[in-house]
């Protein structure tokens, strides 16, 4: 057995403790592979007189889309405890606090665990999808690079052009509709850049399959689509050859293209009008509360805040219709018995990965011009903020829309939300004095909105005024970014275009395993491309495991479109084209944890649940990079590894127990041989269903 010990003793963390068991799903795995820290501490203390707790009976726990119970928030969600609480058969199972809160409250046992129960009840937090780190941060970072680049001179090998900042474009050129994204005149100096001639950021984000584009038009100078195995050109340059362009287009089964309409055309419901409702309550997406300059010391404002009501987000485009794909055999990755794996660039529009921009600063330009000259809606009401707001802005925690009827109470409550106090009256569409003096005094106190003192938590009620603003999302293929962007981008132009890295998956010719992989890929539960926090304990295993994704994320599969139009070539074989997360490198079990073995295990048993077997359980099939995937990739530590299965070609569904089971088998043998000094990670069965 592995150096650790697990004893049904009393554990009563402290809640300080708990921010050390917040995963960090993968708990860094020391050099010493013998060495266990993800398991479970604590004890639910059972009544010695208490009922049998039967698997089949118990309520539902919090759970994610996987649908599995025994889920926590941190190591410290899980319990021991004694499926029969009489002291002379004690058989301890491993379960999680939610559920063994929600039993227990069915039988009364409510005077025996009351630490666990207050845990569980008030600071276990709930399962939340997570999603990898945003890939259009990571696009504009690396166009910052290559304008800052091409401004100070270096890179110019890089790209095509002069690698000069392009000029601000005329009125006409802006207002011009190019036909796509793609047109060469939508391409700014110093885009397009050389294919492979820089580094852009790995896509892992999921797409809609209703959002894969329609065609592929395939840039393959060195005729890697032939499959005929790598060759030794690992320091080929895109100049050397003439570029062969070829055209493919995206195949997919008949249910997946029924689900592609369903997502493209949803059935629109209809929302209350604003009149029909109570007291909204408006998100932090919908308004933006500018606060006057203030003294922390001041127990009240000298002006009233400003509410701007957001103009609404554009909607997200329905459908891509082409995009471009490099593939070069400099950037190998793999080959298999049945296929050849290259990093291929991915060219996409725009405005699939990077989203539309609302600039504050002009917001705030447009807001004091409204001030300015008077504008505005005097209203009542009341603005809760939490946490410390520094600058002009502070986004709120909640918004009440403002009142008519409501008077106007204390225009500052800090901390303590129940001792404001009525200062003076005002309703809506009355003013003390004369209008224009009431104005003016508005116009006295919020002519210039500056960086403000820090706000702390707490209930304002008071006057508000009420703004719209004239400043709209902006998306590059609408018309250039305002003033603020450029700077801070530094470029007056973009591309409409991103290029991205994904992994472009090829195979020889006559062999049946890729279509069947994409025909998988494409009928694979939703839960195993998603990423979630917390922690499962998964059957077979009894220790908790992090809750990511099972399979890289799925960007379709492509055919040749019109081969019988190449005469010259059409005795060439094409291979079709999978393209997939390039989600790391195979794993050498010898070098990995006990924890690590247990989750990668982990992920077999997670895709049996889903009612599917892989059909080849071997080390290359389970892939490695470094984690977590939240973070920048140039945060991400080894020590904190995100893993996943791929090839996929032999999978099948299988609701056939036996056969699930056998393969289990294989998957035990696997990581329980690789262990130093015989000793095999424990796989006895917890809370079975």
């Amino acid at each position: 057995m592995p150096e650790y010990h697990v004893s049904l003793v009393e554990f009563v963390p402290s809640r300080a403790s708990r921010r050390a068991y917040i995963p960090n799903t993968s708990i860094d795995s020391s050099p010493d592979t013998d060495v266990k820290k993800r398991y479970v501490q604590r004890r639910w203390r059972r009544d010695p007189n208490g009922k049998t707790l039967v698997p089949q009976l118990l309520p539902p726990g919090k759970h994610t889309s996987n649908g599995t119970d025994l889920w926590g928030e941190t190591l410290l969600d899980f319990y021991w405890t004694y499926r029969i609480p009489s002291p002379f058969l004690q058989i301890p199972i491993v379960i999680s606090g939610s559920k063994m809160a929600a039993w227990v409250r069915e039988l009364g046992e409510l005077d025996w665990a009351k630490d666990e129960l207050e845990w569980a009840d008030h600071i276990e937090g709930s399962p939340v999808e997570v999603l990898p780190y945003d890939i259009g941060g990571l696009i504009e970072d690396f166009e910052m690079k290559v304008a800052v680049a091409s401004c100070t001179g270096m890179g110019r090998t890089s790209v095509e052009g002069g690698g000069t900042p392009a000029s601000a474009p005329s009125e006409s050129e802006s207002t011009q509709c190019l036909k796509s994204p793609f047109d060469p005149s939508s391409y700014p100096s110093p885009w397009p850049l050389l294919p492979f001639s820089g580094c852009p950021p790995l896509l892992q984000k999921r797409l809609p399959r209703h959002l894969l584009p329609h065609k592929l038009v395939v840039h393959d100078p060195w005729d890697l689509l032939a499959a005929e195995g790598a060759g030794d050109e690992s320091d080929a340059k895109w100049t050397s050859v003439p570029d062969r362009i070829l055209k493919y287009q995206l195949h997919l089964t008949e249910s997946t293209e029924s689900y592609q309409s369903i997502q493209k055309y949803p059935d629109i419901q209809e929302v209350p009008c604003a009149k029909e409702v109570t007291k909204p309550r408006l998100s932090e997406d919908d308004i933006k509360i500018f606060w006057p300059n203030i003294d922390v010391s001041a127990s009240s404002l000298p002006s009233p805040p400003i509410m701007v009501r957001l103009p609404a987000r554009p909607p997200p485009p329905i459908s891509i219709s082409e995009a471009h794909l490099y593939l070069s055999p400099a950037h190998y990755i793999g080959e298999g018995n049945h296929s050849i794996v290259y990093d291929a660039e991915w060219e996409l529009p725009r405005s699939l990965l990077v989203g539309d921009i609302l600039c504050l600063e002009c917001i705030s330009d447009n807001v004091r011009d409204v001030v300015k000259g008077g504008g505005g809606e005097l209203l009542t009401g009341e603005i809760c903020f939490t946490g410390q707001r520094q600058g002009v802005e502070a986004a709120p925690y909640s918004i009440t829309e403002p009142s008519s009827s409501r008077l106007v109470g204390d225009p500052l409550s800090s901390k303590n939300t129940s001792t404001a106090t009525t200062v003076h009256k005002v309703h809506v569409g009355e003013v003390e004095g004369s209008q224009d003096s009431e104005r003016s005094r508005r116009e006295e106190h919020l002519h210039e909105i500056s960086p403000a003192a820090t706000m702390y938590d707490g209930l304002y009620k008071g006057p508000i005024i009420r703004v719209g603003t004239m400043a709209e999302w902006q998306n590059p293929e609408r018309g250039p970014y305002c003033t603020h962007i450029q700077q801070r981008n530094r470029c007056t132009r973009v591309p409409l275009t991103v290029k991205v890295r994904v992994a472009a998956k090829l195979s020889i010719e006559h062999d049946p395993h890729l279509a069947a992989e994409a025909q998988n890929y494409e009928s694979f539960s939703s839960h195993l491309f998603e990423h979630w926090n917390g922690l499962n304990v998964m059957e077979p295993l009894f220790h908790p495991v992090p809750v990511g994704a099972v399979v890289p994320q799925y960007y379709g599969c492509y055919v040749p479109e019109n081969m019988g139009d190449q005469s010259d070539r059409k005795e060439m074989y094409l291979s079709p084209i999978l393209l997939l997360e390039n989600c790391g490198v195979p794993i050498e079990p010898e070098k990995l944890g006990i924890d690590d073995r247990e989750e990668c295990a982990s992920l077999f048993f997670r895709f049996h649940r889903a009612n599917w077997v892989h059909g080849s359980v071997a080390p290359r099939n389970v892939v490695v990079q470094d984690g977590p995937l939240t973070e920048p990739p140039g945060c991400r530590q080894s020590a904190t590894k995100s893993f996943r299965l791929i090839d996929f070609g032999r999978s099948q569904v299988c609701d056939y127990w036996r056969a699930r089971a056998t393969e289990e088998d294989r998957v035990n043998s696997l990581f329980e041989q690789t262990v130093p000094s015989g000793k095999k990670f424990t796989t006895v069965p917890a809370l079975r269903y």
